[in-house]
């Protein structure tokens, strides 16, 4: 059995080893208090204390396979054995059988071809780069309210205002209200889905005219809202996005790095609502975060031209050969568990559930979201209650969730798609639960 030579820190040793000679993301380092995950399995994660909690945020939303499956470990042990890498001009066997089984057995039938890269900040980098030099222009547009990652460029194309250095931004990219626009802008109302559509696609004309269509190389989306709450687009909003792309030579960027791999239940989300994309960038899912991958994928006019021009991206760790083997088996996971299959018919249950709670829990103003990526939404007198949101988070805690996905009073439902029915029924009593006492915070 495999030992490292150096010994490794046992319990709370690790905690504080980690706080002592490394930094964490997002966070002030004296506020960091982390757990220490000692095993995983399925839908669980096990810490130093060996308390079994479940996770009901797939990690970061990522680990959609969920933990411990034996085929994907073994896969990354065999092409280590194998190639442990290679650069991005040379191919490894487990790239060329991924690219293929992508592009003909998972994409939407327009894409043609991928790339490989390392995660899902940097795919939407690439994107920039390939819509600016296949288009020959430079102005990009994004909604306000989406996450498209951290990198400079991927920062920008985020619509919230956390950005941090990444202000000032790059000249040329202008931001729009999207189908999140009720949440972005209080007293937003509309009579219909029709109407709100109606209303969101004549804005973004009159911003594409605004800033001059002949300017702009790319509109991107994610293609289902993830960090603002599962926000799904209103009836026609993509097909009429695909329109007006169409009408002034405007790429249809589509961010699947949340929601692709089965996440709502198709292969990708925006195949809900029968529109093609341009460029379609992925991650997460594509390895369940077993290893960090991702990728992004073009038509075929996108495809064409370059064969011609060089592709303006790559990385030291372009195509990996240990992360294109992970995901090879990773793909291989989803069609032989039946795991979208799984993500969708269990994602109908909860609907179900949360459409109820709306009708019976006067804290939930909304619900929404496809397959396993859900949310409940607190209504505006809860989400302005800090302790109430404290006792929100609180509770899932003592009930045994861990990673929790909860902010700007949106509640995420986002457990592996290996979920079994039992799992599901759990997650939806303990959340009767809690939502029966948000209810008491009410006036």
């Amino acid at each position: 059995m495999f030992e490292f030579k150096t010994k490794l820190p046992v319990g709370e040793e690790a905690a504080d080893m980690s706080c002592d000679y490394s930094m964490y993301t997002w966070e002030a380092q004296g506020d960091v208090k982390p757990n220490v995950v000692t095993k995983t399995d399925g839908c669980y994660v096990w810490n130093e204390k060996g308390e079994k909690r479940f996770d009901i945020g797939s990690g970061a939303v990522c680990s959609n396979v969920g933990h411990g499956q034996k085929h994907i470990q073994e896969a990354i042990k065999f092409q280590a054995d194998r190639v442990e890498y290679c650069t991005h001009d040379n191919v490894t066997d487990v790239r060329a059988a991924l690219s293929k089984k992508l592009i003909t057995e998972f994409a939407p039938k327009n894409m043609s071809k991928v790339i490989f890269g390392t995660g899902g900040g940097e795919m939407n980098e690439w994107a920039l780069r390939v819509a600016k030099e296949y288009t020959g222009r430079y102005k990009i547009l994004s909604q306000y309210g989406a996450y498209h990652g951290a990198q400079y460029g991927a920062a920008n194309l985020t619509g919230e205002g956390w950005r941090f250095t990444s202000d000032p931004p790059i000249a040329g990219h202008t931001h729009f209200f999207g189908p999140n626009y009720e949440d972005q802008v209080v007293g937003a109302k509309f009579e219909s889905e029709e109407a709100w559509t109606e209303f969101l696609l004549g804005q973004l004309k009159n911003i594409i005219e605004i800033e001059g269509p002949q300017k702009i190389a790319a509109i991107f989306f994610e293609a289902i809202t993830g960090g603002g709450g599962a926000i799904v687009p209103p009836k026609g909003y993509y097909k009429g996005v695909r329109e007006l792309c169409d009408k002034y030579g405007i790429l249809l960027v589509m961010d699947e790095v949340m929601v692709g791999f089965g996440r709502c239940g198709k292969n990708f989300g925006h195949e809900y609502f029968d529109v093609e994309a341009d460029i379609i960038t992925f991650a997460k899912g594509v390895t369940s975060a077993y290893l960090p991958f991702g990728g992004l994928m073009v038509n075929e006019k996108i495809a064409t031209y370059f064969e011609t021009h060089p592709a303006p991206v790559g990385c030291t760790y372009t195509a990996h050969p240990l992360s294109c083997a992970c995901a090879l088996a990773t793909l291989e996971v989803y069609q032989e568990q039946n795991l979208i299959e799984n993500s969708y018919n269990m994602g109908m249950i909860i609907e179900n559930k949360l459409k109820e709670f709306e009708t019976i829990h006067p804290s939930v103003e909304k619900t929404r979201g496809k397959g396993l990526l859900r949310c409940y939404r607190l209504v505006k007198e809860l989400r302005e209650n800090e302790e109430a949101l404290n006792k929100l988070v609180q509770m899932y805690d003592d009930k045994g969730y861990c990673n929790i996905f909860f902010r700007l009073g949106n509640f995420v439902i986002a457990p592996p798609l290996s979920i079994s029915e039992d799992e599901v029924n759990m997650i939806l009593k303990d959340t009767d639960e809690v939502l029966t006492e948000m209810d008491k915070y009410l006036k």
